[in-house]
């Protein structure tokens, strides 16, 4: 069983996050963030490597932008992190 946690590449904060980054240098931390993933990507990854999915949760949607969204969208697009649950 693997259970990893990922940056969730759709979600709206983190778009916003990648362009400040990007003009700004700002949040520095966003300097370590690697890799980012959409859950069909993060799926695949895994299901090439021979794994199940058991569960997907979409977590991280507290900031100001994510609650003034929450209304309006799917929880893929307000959640920045991904926790997945696979099985080989």
């Amino acid at each position: 069983m693997v259970i990893i946690s990922l940056p969730n590449r759709l979600s709206i904060h983190r778009r916003f996050e990648k362009l400040l980054f990007k003009i700004f240098k700002k949040p520095s931390y966003f300097k370590f963030v690697k890799h980012s993933y959409s859950q069909k990507e993060f799926n695949s990854i895994f299901e090439k490597k021979g794994f199940e999915l058991i569960k997907l949760v979409f977590f991280a949607n507290t900031n100001r932008l994510s609650r003034l969204l929450r209304p309006f969208l799917k929880m893929d697009y307000i959640s920045n992190l991904m926790l997945g649950v696979f099985k080989k």
